[in-house]
């Protein structure tokens, strides 16, 4: 039920990489030379993000 509440009407994302820069999953690039690398998105919604990430770890766990 909180997913409902915080991500409302999900027509309003055009795709699912929009849906991930909203709650904030998506992996920002770094770049160091040469070197491809991403870090942690601290933006986006924190408390969506988190009530996925429980969705997650939950679903690896009982399954």
């Amino acid at each position: 039920m909180r997913v409902l509440g915080e991500v409302g009407d999900i027509a309003r994302f055009r795709s699912s990489a929009a849906f991930a820069r909203h709650n904030g999953t998506t992996p920002i690039p770094v770049w160091s030379g040469n070197d491809d690398r991403h870090r942690l998105n601290r933006g986006g919604n924190r408390q969506l993000n988190t009530t996925l990430h429980r969705i997650a770890i939950t679903q690896a766990r009982c399954h």
